[in-house]
Parts: structure tokens; C-alpha cells; sequence
């Protein structure tokens, strides 16, 4: 592969599933200087859809053999559970010799293409570290993404220099590591979403309706973003439990307890995790620590 595109220029890529995270990238790609973009999807609307994003260099197949066969980059973003099954049906259906397919799944690994490696493919997965509402701004979130590489030597090779072009940062991960990366992900990004309609609901025990509550938390969720970002997680963490405010906490599960018991539960556990983070830095005091656990463990 010249090098022209191995930085993505002049680059036919196809994509196999035209859903949120195959249109944003498929968009990106384009912006990155991708010649054609092709899509192959189940349904024909998404396709079409996914393929219309992009302008003129999108192109629908309704043969995937015939994607396969026309693109130097073939990209799947089908649903993890259905990869193994897509991948079988590439293997069968086109000559994928030198060419480089990786999948966009953040928890399989690039074992999955085994098929596709089998027969001449350079494999690897590239999962990016961000979550997807539609293919527009999905494709402005990943000018700023990190992902996430892992695969053979020479497909990660051709990844790394696409995406430092793109001046996009990445890991390099093991197929070993990659379960426990994609856990971190998920925990971010679904878990913090739990954690919020938690939240709402101890909101809504208190009195205050979802969308009042949810417009009042989303700046205090925000400033604490940036504290992160700015302090880092130890230090940018405050609230009772990081004081050692014996008191609040005896006052939450008190009132917990008694107007929604069914969510005491989850405040202590999530209560025990803010314990770990406030004794890494702020709290040092064994007897108030004691006592947390103590509140957060009954």
C-alpha cells in the first residue's frame, strides 16, 4: 500500500453495517481524504442513508462480494454479537488478499477475523473511545476521540500512521488487555448514565420531577468533568465523604431508608467506591474512615 494511502488518501473504504457508528466514521473517513466510501447494510434505507452522508463519494452496494472486491479498507460496525457471523459470510464471499478489515467493536478482539486472516487479510480492531447519537456529530466527536488499536503487527501499523495524519491520539492494546479497556469504557460512559438516572430517581423521592432535576444536575455533572480534567480524579473529588462528614451520611441513609429503601442499596455501594477515591488523597482520618464503612456496608 503506497504511502498516500496508508494515510487515508486516496483510500476506497467499505463499511459493513450502516447504523450510528458506521455513518459517523464512514463521515470522518471522507474528511480524512477517503476517495469512495461504500456501504453494505441489511436494510436498504440505512444504507442508502449512511451513503448519502458522505456526498458524492458514497456509494451503495447491495453485494457485499462486490464491496469487498472495489474497497482497499473493508470496516465492520455490525453489532458485536453478529461479527463472527458477518465475518463468515465475507470470508466466503470475496477476495480479501493484502487488503486491511478490522472491526470498530470495543470488546471482541481482532481473534474474530481469524477467518479474513486465514485467507491473506491484515486484521485489527479499532474502537473508539466515545459514544455515537447520529452520524454527524458522531463524526465531529471523533476529530477529537481516542481509540483504542490491537491486531497484527502490520494492520496496527497502517492504523497508527492513518490516525496520526488525522492527529487523533490512540493505545495499543493485547487481545488479553482489550476486555478490561472496553470494561473502563463502558463503566464511563453507561455506568456514569446509571449513575445519573439514579440520581433522578432519588430526585423524584425527594419530590422534584425528572426534567426539572435533570436540568438542575447536568451543570454540577459538568463542573465535575472539569475538575477532573483539571485536578485529576483524587483531588477533584468533594462532598461529605471526602470532609469525613460522619453526620451527612448518617442523614442520607436515614432518609434513604426510609422514603425509598429500594435505593439504599446502590447508595452505599456507590458510596463505598467514593470512600476508595477520597482515601487516596483528602481522607486520612482511620477513626471517620472506620465509621464510613461501617455507615456504607449496614
Amino acid at each position: 500500500m503506497d504511502s498516500e494511502k496508508r494515510e487515508g488518501y486516496g483510500m476506497k473504504i467499505g463499511i459493513v453495517g450502516a447504523g450510528r457508528l458506521g455513518s459517523a466514521f464512514g463521515l470522518y473517513a471522507t474528511r480524512r481524504g477517503a476517495e469512495e466510501v461504500g456501504y453494505y447494510s441489511r436494510t436498504q434505507a440505512s444504507t442508502v442513508a449512511a451513503a448519502s452522508l458522505v456526498g458524492d463519494v458514497g456509494r451503495v452496494y447491495t453485494d457485499v462480494a462486490s464491496l469487498i472486491r472495489e474497497s482497499d479498507w473493508i470496516v465492520l460496525t455490525v453489532p458485536d454479537d453478529e461479527i463472527p457471523e458477518v465475518v463468515q459470510k465475507l470470508a466466503e464471499e470475496g477476495d480479501v488478499e493484502g487488503k486491511l478489515v478490522f472491526h470498530m467493536s470495543g470488546a471482541a478482539s481482532s481473534e474474530v477475523l481469524l477467518p479474513m486472516k486465514q485467507i491473506g487479510a491484515h486484521t485489527a480492531s479499532l474502537h473508539p473511545l466515545q459514544s455515537f447519537a447520529d452520524g454527524c456529530s458522531g463524526a465531529d466527536k471523533l476529530e477529537t476521540t481516542v481509540f483504542g488499536i490491537e491486531g497484527e503487527v502490520a494492520a496496527v501499523s497502517v492504523l497508527e500512521e492513518w490516525l496520526t495524519a488525522a492527529k487523533n491520539r490512540y493505545f495499543i492494546i493485547t487481545a488479553t488487555q482489550k476486555p478490561l479497556y472496553h470494561a473502563a469504557a463502558a463503566v464511563v460512559s453507561n455506568g456514569l448514565t446509571g449513575v445519573v438516572d439514579f440520581a433522578l430517581h432519588l430526585m423524584a423521592a425527594a419530590g422534584i420531577e425528572e426534567k426539572t432535576a435533570l436540568s438542575a444536575l447536568l451543570p454540577l455533572i459538568e463542573g465535575t468533568v472539569q475538575n477532573i480534567q483539571e485536578k485529576g480524579v483524587a483531588e477533584a473529588l468533594t462532598g461529605p465523604i471526602a470532609r469525613g462528614d460522619i453526620g451527612t451520611i448518617v442523614r442520607h441513609t436515614e432518609a434513604i431508608a426510609g422514603q425509598a429503601p429500594q435505593l439504599l442499596e446502590n447508595y452505599q455501594m456507590l458510596g463505598r467506591l467514593t470512600l476508595a477515591t477520597a482515601c487516596q488523597s483528602q481522607l486520612r482520618d482511620p477513626k471517620r474512615i472506620a465509621r464510613l464503612q461501617e455507615l456504607l456496608s449496614e
